[in-house]
């Protein structure tokens, strides 16, 4: 824990300061006291709201110097302050009225309390804006007059997570016994202003950092592609970078739509080293909001993306006439194929015909038809044998057939057709054919 205590002036945030001051200005002045500190996220921390040098004597009023405004006889405060609630959490508070009870304290009884209220919403009514705590009180006679140094509060806070927050002075008032305001001129200027104080996590000691977050179909390298076809696998890349000046160990969960999915803890990391994590899942088909979040000593990174897993089309193939035959149109249907997405859509047809002894995986194509909406096709053969049809789609995915991705096989569909000698051929080979088992049989009966 780093505990760091400074004299130096923060911030102000009252409305009336507008004046600076310097070490020799005379007057009271309450701080909360340290001014600046820093501490883990989890750990607790402790303030004072402090008063120092109230005097029985006056100084000229800043606003008026043909006045004088008093310095001390302290005899009631009203004391509002408020500070970040979802970085810091106050866990206890102790007034420290009277000091005949306190010795740090401050006043002297008998005294009324008015006001011992602590609220994080900041709704207490009549308060300043962003009130969180109210302290109201004032002695009573016949209680002797305050002047010295003195703690009107202590305060403990807890780190809820990593961030800032000012603890703000947002409404100060201090009274003599005759109700005239303390260290303040006729128009509200401060003699010496209250001083705030600062709050932060020392994130320079343990801070994860994301520095990669991707996920997609792995298409070797570091090329991931988007989206995935379901019954795929999902590869996830993470790189988590320890930014802290600690060595750490760092956690690491992945969600995917608020659920945890898997969790790793990385090795122990020198300051500024790196860590890759390789994930492999098979998500089924529908979106998810994909998160991952690196943590360490309540110190957070989180990185987040959209996957989409997405069906593949289911294609279908018919051919007329049949049988086919060398010479004649014979028109190829895809029209009863149809896409297994509920959002997915065909939209381009390619096909490529190829003829008998040709191998579709090296061999160019004797013919190719493509475009939009190209449902159909007709084709004359010129050549008796087995050829072969192929038909590959693309969707509004931009999903294609790619022989490495075994899933986009279903984005093509190859028809085996066997083409038969046109009819006249046929009859004129029937014809040979009857002519020589005539003679052969006249040759046997001679």
């Amino acid at each position: 824990m780093i505990f760091t205590l400074s004299s130096i002036v923060i911030a102000f945030d009252l409305k009336t300061l507008n004046i600076g001051y310097s070490s020799d200005t005379v007057g009271p002045v309450v701080s909360v006291t340290p001014s600046v500190l820093q501490i883990e996220v989890g750990q607790n921390f402790t303030i004072n709201v402090e008063v120092e040098n109230l005097t029985d004597t006056t100084a000229p009023d800043p606003d008026n110097p043909l006045l004088q405004v008093p310095c001390g006889n302290l005899y009631g405060v009203d004391l509002q302050l408020g500070w970040d609630p979802t970085v810091i959490h106050c866990v206890s508070y102790q007034k420290k009225i009277p000091v005949e009870t306190y010795a740090d304290g401050v006043m002297h009884s008998p005294s009324i309390p008015v006001k011992n209220d602590l609220d994080e919403s900041a709704s207490m009514l009549g308060s300043e804006p962003g009130t969180m705590y109210w302290l109201a009180e004032a002695s009573m006679l016949p209680a002797a007059v305050f002047n010295g140094n003195g703690n009107f509060v202590t305060m403990t806070f807890n780190v809820l997570k990593e961030g800032e927050s000012p603890i703000k002075i947002l409404g100060l008032t201090m009274a003599d016994i005759s109700a005239a305001p303390i260290g303040r001129g006729s128009s509200n200027t401060w003699l010496r202003p209250p001083e705030n104080a600062t709050f932060s996590t020392p994130t320079s000691l343990h801070k994860p950092t994301i520095t990669r977050f991707s996920f997609g179909y792995y298409m070797g390298g570091t090329n991931l592609t988007l989206p995935v076809i379901d019954s795929e696998n999902t590869t996830v890349q993470i790189n988590v970078k320890n930014d802290g000046n600690v060595a750490d160990a760092i956690n690491v969960t992945l969600f995917a739509n608020s659920s945890a999915i898997s969790t790793w803890l990385t090795s122990v990391l020198a300051a500024g080293e790196t860590e890759e994590i390789n994930w492999q899942h098979a998500f089924s088909f529908g979106y998810y909001n994909l998160t991952v979040l690196a943590e360490t000593y309540g110190v957070t990174s989180v990185e987040q993306g959209y996957l989409r897993v997405v069906k593949p089309p289911s294609l279908s193939m018919d051919y007329n006439p049949k049988p086919p035959m060398v010479g004649e149109i014979i028109t190829f249907n895809a029209s009863a194929s149809s896409h297994q997405d509920p959002e997915g859509e065909i939209v381009h047809y390619a096909w490529r015909i190829y003829a008998p002894n040709m191998d579709p995986a090296v061999d160019p194509p004797n013919a190719t038809f493509a475009g939009d909406n190209l449902t159909a096709i007709n084709y004359t053969f010129d050549e008796a044998g087995d050829w072969t049809i192929v038909l590959v789609v693309t969707d509004n995915f931009h999903l294609t057939y790619d022989e490495p991705r075994l899933a986009s096989a279903a984005y093509r569909i190859t028809v085996p057709t066997t083409i038969i000698p046109e009819f006249s051929s046929v009859v004129s080979l029937l014809a040979l054919l009857a002519s020589t088992a005539v003679i052969v049989w006249r040759k046997k009966k001679r």
